[in-house]
């Protein structure tokens, strides 16, 4: 939600200590004021704060308990400021055939550019990262110099971040020794960026859309983490923090602004983004609620974080209840993808064949799509999805289906 900022008169010289300082228990501020993330501060509507505020009775109700809107989402929020637009402003080229592509097997990570409708595979050790056009079947390889791990495609700058680890991943690779490269891709030019050399052991990557790469270290237990800025300096890092268990997954909010993390022995944690990437706060501690969740996702109104243990966590700007526990799925799941419209949500499971679909509101399987084998990774586009199957026997190979949202 985006902050009103404003300069007081003398009149409100006497409140304005009240700005920035920390909420109540309650989530409470002084008259005029409200609760956003943990701070006292000017509603965004308010041009003057000691008027008073049509909504306030919503506000009061928040503070009673939290309404909710006719599917069941926290109807104080508003939808979330978005990044800045893209670079190049065109369309996005139509929509690939629904047909099957052939992929090498064994890929570590994969990403999709969903404007130019290409598929990124990377290879893990020999650095490769396999390219394949979704519209034409063409296959390419891009070669990173380096083991070319996790990835992740920004729409604002149309960039592939990668991570380029150095070695294999330890717990007993000390802070002070790590390094390793941070890159990107150009996903049409298909050039690597010169690599950026970063004093962690790079482990999971998100790019904000404004120019920065946010990475998490994959060793040295409780370690560090970076932020890369890509418009100031090469090779500038801005800022290493502590707080972060190696080999975090990272889950960019959509407002750009804040990130999820969850590592394999840490509840989930919520990260400020912008110079710096630091743990703001944890979820709350519920001893009911397991921790070791090793992924998560957002949905794409910003309002609800799932963990692949299957909780579903209320995503917010209170530290009061955000990350707070509201619902839970019938399984866990190995990859979860959202519908572009934020009703239904498809996941794939070690469990259960086939695609399980889910209404978001209810958390309830509506549906089960049927596919060939066991898929591992799921990717989504604004209008259709990319299922990732391994195919064994005396060639492995990876098969790459492009299907409609709603194909059975």
């Amino acid at each position: 939600m985006t902050l009103a900022i404003a300069l007081l008169g003398c009149a409100e010289s006497d409140r304005t200590g009240a700005l920035a300082e920390p909420c109540s228990e309650s989530g409470a501020c002084d008259e005029g004021l409200v609760c956003e993330r943990g701070v006292c501060a000017l509603p965004a509507i308010a041009q003057d704060a000691s008027a008073p505020r049509e909504d306030a009775s919503v506000v009061e109700e928040h503070d009673a308990g939290t309404p909710v809107d006719a599917s069941g989402w926290d109807a104080t929020l508003v939808p979330p400021e978005p990044p800045p637009p893209p670079r190049d402003t065109g369309p996005r080229l139509p929509p690939p055939p629904l047909r099957s592509h052939t992929a090498e097997p064994g890929f570590f990570d994969a990403a999709l550019d969903w404007e130019r409708h290409r598929l990124f595979l990377s290879q893990g050790a020999s650095g490769r990262v396999e390219v394949i056009d979704l519209v034409t079947g063409a296959r390419g390889i891009v070669n990173t110099g380096h083991i070319a791990e996790h990835m992740h495609f920004d729409p604002h700058r149309d960039e592939i971040a990668i991570a380029l680890p150095v070695r294999l991943h330890s717990s007993y690779w000390w802070d002070d020794e790590q390094e390793g490269y941070v890159t990107t891709i150009d996903p049409a030019a298909l050039t690597v960026r010169e690599p950026i050399y970063v004093e962690i052991d790079p482990w999971d990557v998100i790019a904000d859309g404004y120019g920065r790469i946010h990475v998490s270290s994959g060793s040295g237990q409780h370690t560090i983490s970076a932020t890369i800025d890509l418009v100031q300096g090469q090779s500038r890092v801005l800022t290493d923090s502590f707080g972060l268990y190696e080999r975090t997954s990272l889950e960019l909010h959509p407002s750009g602004d804040h990130a999820y993390g969850v590592g394999p022995h840490d509840a989930t944690a919520r990260l400020e983004l912008g110079s710096v990437l630091a743990i703001q706060y944890r979820a709350p501690h519920d001893p009911s609620m397991p921790t070791a969740c090793a992924a998560i996702r957002i949905d794409p109104r910003g309002r609800t974080i799932h963990t692949a243990c299957g909780q579903v966590l209320v995503a917010t700007d209170n530290p009061l209840t955000d990350m707070t526990p509201t619902g839970t799925l019938d399984t866990g799941w190995t990859d979860l993808v959202f519908h572009p419209s934020g009703d239904r949500l498809y996941l794939i499971d070690d469990d259960a064949p086939g695609i399980g679909v889910y209404d978001v509101a209810t958390l309830t399987r509506v549906d089960t799509i049927d596919v060939e084998g066991r898929p591992v990774r799921l990717l989504a586009a604004p209008d259709y999805l990319v299922v990732l199957t391994p195919v064994l026997g005396g060639v492995p190979t990876t098969r790459v289906d492009v299907r409609s949202y709603d194909a059975r």
